[in-house]
């Protein structure tokens, strides 16, 4: 028993790192562990922490295309991150996160444990191969119960996404010619409509959160919770260019 949940089938197991027979976080720094009778005696006290993931986006690229015959043109525009990780903190991200405000994403709804049982004890329904744990709040826990931090619902946030993609057609000269206009162009231009990412259907958006946080700041606040951010809008828009 931790706090207000009760441990049980559906919960994590996590990993004792350490070897110690004892699930924490040591003293979280540097000190060294005197205990003889510690199996990590003379060294860090960092309990069965370890390093996982990295906030900064790593291996940042772009790309472009452009291609031109008999006056129709086409500009295609990619850009994306190749690595990088993210640990939530919304309800967006986390499973559980403050569920008392009624909002939940439909990744963790349609793919937790569970098991249901008839009036007579018997079980009739289960998910026990979930993504996700048994159903809990959290509260505003980012890092607590079934979902202490570790790199199972470490996300990531890699992505390749369509920047921009523009079709247009330039009219031949010599109908111009006869309206005196030396150049007309008839163009669409469609901004973000395509995007490739390993979320797991998490709906945020890979691009708009940067490191930790989804707006700015990192205060805990909840303009700071992971994914409320404003995303990146799809549009489309077309028009004419013309030269006189």
């Amino acid at each position: 028993n931790s706090g207000s949940l009760i441990f049980g089938p559906g919960d994590h197991k996590y990993k004792d790192l350490n070897g110690d027979g004892v699930i924490n976080d040591g003293s979280r720094n540097l000190t060294i562990i005197e205990d003889e009778d510690d199996p990590n005696y003379g060294k860090p006290d960092y309990g069965d922490l370890t390093v996982i993931g990295n906030t900064t986006p790593r291996y940042e690229y772009s790309f472009r295309v452009d291609m031109a015959w008999h006056g129709v043109d086409l500009g295609i525009f990619f850009q994306g991150v190749g690595k990088r990780d993210l640990w939530g903190s919304s309800s967006l991200t986390l499973a559980g996160f403050n569920s008392a405000d009624g909002a939940m994403a439909g990744a963790f709804a349609n793919d937790f444990w569970y098991e249901t049982f008839d009036e007579n004890g018997n079980l009739i329904d289960s998910n026990y191969d979930a993504f996700y744990p048994r159903a809990a709040n959290l509260g505003n826990g980012t890092n607590s119960f079934n979902m202490k931090v570790s790199d199972r619902y470490l996300i990531n946030m890699a992505y390749l996404r369509l920047k921009n993609v523009t079709l247009g057609y330039t009219f031949p000269a010599k109908w111009m010619n006869k309206a005196n206009i030396q150049k007309l162009r008839l163009y669409i231009s469609l901004e973000n409509f395509l995007t490739f990412d390993r979320l797991k259907g998490l709906p945020i958006d890979p691009e708009v959160i940067p490191g930790y946080t989804g707006i700015a700041g990192d205060s805990g606040s909840g303009t700071s919770r992971a994914g409320l951010g404003t995303p990146a809008f799809k549009t489309a828009s077309f028009g004419l260019q013309i030269t006189f």
